[in-house]
C-alpha cells in the first residue's frame, strides 16, 4: 500500500475558505461597532451640551448667548444635509423655532467635546432651539450616508 502523508489540497482549500468567511464576518462586525461608537460618542456630546447649556440658562439667563435666526442656522448647514437637518427639526418639534442660542462651550464649562469649537469652520458649532433648548450640532456627523445633528428618534433607532 501506498500511504501518503501530509495535507490534501481539498482540506487546505476548505480551511482557507472557512478562515475567509470568519474574517469577513469579523470585519463587518467591527465596522458596525465603529459606527455605533461614533454615534454613541456624538449622542453623549449632544446630551452633555444640551444639559449643561440648559442648566446655565436656568441659573444665569441667556444674555451670555449669541442668537442665530432660523435662516442663519439653515445657511450654516451644508447644502446636501439641509433636508436631514429639517427632518430632525420636525422630529424634535423644533420646526417652528425662529431663534437659536449659539453655545460657547468654554462659557458653559464643557471641555471634553471635540466638536463645537469653530475649529472646523463656522458651522462647527452647537446651537439650542430657543423654546425647547434642544441641542443641534450644525456640522453634523455622517454614518452610513445619513446625517445626524441632534438627539432625536432617528438617532435612538440605531
Amino acid at each position: 500500500m501506498n500511504k501518503k502523508e501530509g495535507i490534501s489540497l481539498v482540506i487546505l482549500v476548505i480551511t482557507i475558505v472557512v478562515a475567509l468567511i470568519l474574517l469577513s464576518i469579523g470585519i463587518v462586525t467591527i465596522d458596525k461597532n465603529i459606527d455605533n461608537a461614533a454615534v454613541s460618542g456624538f449622542m453623549n456630546d449632544l446630551k452633555d451640551v444640551e444639559d449643561t447649556a440648559a442648566a446655565y440658562i436656568i441659573e444665569n439667563g441667556s444674555q451670555d448667548f449669541g442668537v442665530y435666526t432660523y435662516t442663519e442656522v439653515l445657511q450654516l448647514v451644508a447644502e446636501d444635509a439641509k433636508e436631514d437637518f429639517l427632518n430632525e427639526l420636525n422630529l424634535n418639534k423644533d420646526s417652528g423655532a425662529e431663534e437659536f442660542y449659539i453655545v460657547d462651550l468654554s462659557k458653559i464649562g464643557v471641555q471634553k467635546s471635540t466638536r463645537g469649537h469653530e475649529s472646523g469652520g463656522e458651522n462647527d458649532v452647537y446651537v439650542l432651539a430657543k423654546d425647547t433648548l434642544h441641542a443641534y450640532y450644525l456640522m453634523g456627523i455622517v454614518v452610513n450616508d445619513i446625517h445626524y445633528f441632534s438627539v432625536s428618534s432617528k438617532i435612538n433607532n440605531l
